[in-house]
């Protein structure tokens, strides 16, 4: 149970805290940095789209790279068996 001097002094310290800190909240513009504080949040979730967008654009390019690949293996098999085949066809001929 609080009893009257410790009620009032606590309302004597934090009256004397307003007074010391009033000249310096007078001058703050807090439209301004409700402004300022809106523009950082803008920025912010344009840099996080931007993050989602370039990592987007960075798994489609992997999976071209990834088909490229593949399609490049592809192709080598099947250049390699049309070599053998030719190769065997050219034996063929050659003996004949």
């Amino acid at each position: 149970m609080k009893n009257c001097f410790e009620d009032s002094s606590f309302r004597l310290q934090e009256n004397s805290f307003k007074r010391q800190l009033g000249p310096l909240f007078a001058n703050i513009n807090f439209s301004l940095i409700d402004q300022l504080t809106m523009n950082f949040r803008f920025y912010e979730r344009s840099a996080n789209f931007q993050k989602e967008t370039i990592g987007g654009l960075r798994m489609m390019l992997q999976d071209k790279d990834n088909y490229i690949k593949t399609l490049m293996q592809h192709l080598k098999k099947k250049e390699s068996t049309k070599l053998i085949k030719d190769s065997k066809n050219g034996a063929s001929t050659l003996t004949s």
